[in-house]
C-alpha cells in the first residue's frame, strides 16, 4: 500500500472524515511523506489500537474480485484503489489462507509508511505479541508512545508482495504500489552471523 501524493498536484484533504475502523481520534493533514496523512490528535500509549480491521473497514478481494471492481473504475479510481491497499497471504492463526488484497474503507487508506519512523503496525501487530487475547494479527497498534501531531507511520515493505497484484499495479500504472513486499524479502534474507537475527 501506498499513498502518492492524493494531497499534492491541487488534491486536497478532505473536508468530511470517514472514521471507519478507527479506535482513537485523528485528523487528515498534508503529509511531508507523501499527500495526505493520519495524524494522532491525542497522545496515544504504546499498545493502544488504533484501527479495527473488520467488515466495515475493510474489503477483502481475491485475484477475481478485485478485477472485476477495478473493471468498474476509471483509470484514475483504479490507481487510487491499487495505491491504498494491503496485500496479504500466508497463514492466520495456523490455517493457510490465499492471496488477498483489503481495500482499506475510509480514512484508514491515508495511512502513510516510512521504513524507519514506523510507529503503528498491523499484521502480527501487537507490540507485546499477539498471545494472551492481544492483537488480532490485522488491526493496527501503537508500536511505541505516540504524540499528539505525530503522523501514524506503518512499514509496508513487512506485508507480502503478491505477483498478480504487482501485475495489475503495471498494468494499470499504479507504479509506487510494486515491489515494496520484495524489496522488504530481499532485506530481511541476510542474517548476521553471530546473533542468527535479521540485519537491519
Amino acid at each position: 500500500m501506498s499513498a502518492p501524493a492524493p494531497g499534492q498536484g491541487g488534491a486536497a484533504v478532505p473536508s468530511s472524515r470517514d472514521s471507519t475502523g478507527f479506535e482513537v481520534p485523528y485528523e487528515l493533514r498534508t503529509s511531508a511523506i507523501a499527500g495526505i496523512g493520519v495524524f494522532a490528535t491525542t497522545p496515544l500509549a504504546r499498545g493502544t489500537l488504533l484501527w479495527r480491521a473488520d467488515s466495515r473497514s475493510q474489503v477483502v478481494h481475491t485475484e477475481a474480485t478485485l478485477r472485476e471492481r477495478l473493471a468498474s473504475l476509471s483509470s484514475t479510481e483504479a490507481i487510487e484503489l491499487l495505491e491504498h491497499v494491503y496485500c496479504w497471504e500466508g497463514e492466520a492463526r495456523g490455517a493457510h489462507m490465499p492471496s488477498l488484497v483489503l481495500e482499506v474503507v475510509g480514512d484508514g487508506k491515508y495511512w502513510n509508511h516510512s521504513r524507519t519512523r514506523q510507529n503503528t503496525g498491523s499484521g502480527g501487530n501487537h507490540p507485546d505479541g499477539d498471545g494472551e487475547g492481544r492483537g488480532d494479527g490485522v488491526s493496527s497498534y501503537a508500536l511505541r508512545d505516540i504524540e499528539a501531531g505525530e503522523e501514524l507511520l506503518d512499514d509496508y515493505a513487512l506485508y507480502p508482495s503478491i505477483p498478480w497484484f504487482e501485475a495489475l499495479c503495471e498494468a494499470h500504472g499504479a507504479q509506487s504500489c510494486t515491489s515494496v513486499g520484495k524489496r522488504f524479502i530481499a532485506f530481511v534474507s541476510v542474517r548476521h552471523p553471530k546473533t542468527k537475527s535479521y540485519i537491519h
